[in-house]
């Protein structure tokens, strides 16, 4: 490191305030805590109140537009982002919970663990499974990698069969296998151009 360079970050270590990042930290974190009480409180206050429908669009909204704001993205973006998703889905499980847990923690998300946890029934169907893509029916000497995951994922749903929590997590795997198919070819896009 050159002198210069050895000035500059000490220079910048000396600028650099602890007492005032501390008290910044304190507040990030009291924000991140209160805003998942206050939204849990939010959620126990409609509780058959509310139709789902109207409380997903307007969770979609809220945290779609949160996401959007924070991270720079579309709106339309933010709404299909994995982290929207799973909040609204937050929200609407303790919304739709036929029972709530004895014991409710004390934020959206843990709460939303223990409703799904406490109304394991309240699933009225399996979860959504996509359609089985062709390349998963061929040998896997003569397919693409993407065709072996899928044809692993689609091997995968017929051994969970009735079991809920698994086809939940294959359909996550489905999902994040389209998404890396999609930045692939956009890599290869990027690479033709």
């Amino acid at each position: 490191m050159t002198k210069q360079a050895t000035r500059a970050a000490n220079k910048a270590l000396a600028q650099f305030n602890v007492a005032a990042w501390a008290t910044r930290v304190d507040a990030a974190a009291m924000g991140f805590v209160s805003a998942g009480k206050a939204m849990l409180d939010l959620m126990l206050e409609a509780r058959g109140k509310i139709e789902l429908d109207t409380a997903k669009e307007k969770l979609q909204h809220a945290f779609g537009q949160a996401y959007a704001s924070t991270y720079g993205v579309t709106f339309e973006e933010a709404c299909k982002s994995k982290s929207v998703m799973n909040r609204v889905g937050d929200g609407l499980a303790v919304l739709k919970a036929e029972k709530l847990p004895d014991s409710l923690p004390g934020n959206i998300q843990q709460a939303a663990a223990a409703c799904r946890k406490a109304n394991p029934s309240g699933r009225k169907s399996s979860p959504r499974q996509p359609k089985a893509t062709p390349e998963a029916k061929v040998d896997a000497k003569d397919v693409q990698p993407l065709a072996l995951l899928s044809a692993a994922l689609e091997a995968l749903r017929g051994q969970a069969s009735d079991n809920d929590v698994a086809l939940e997590l294959i359909a996550e795997l489905v999902d994040l296998a389209g998404d890396l198919a999609q930045a692939l070819a956009g890599e290869e896009e990027l690479q033709a151009a």
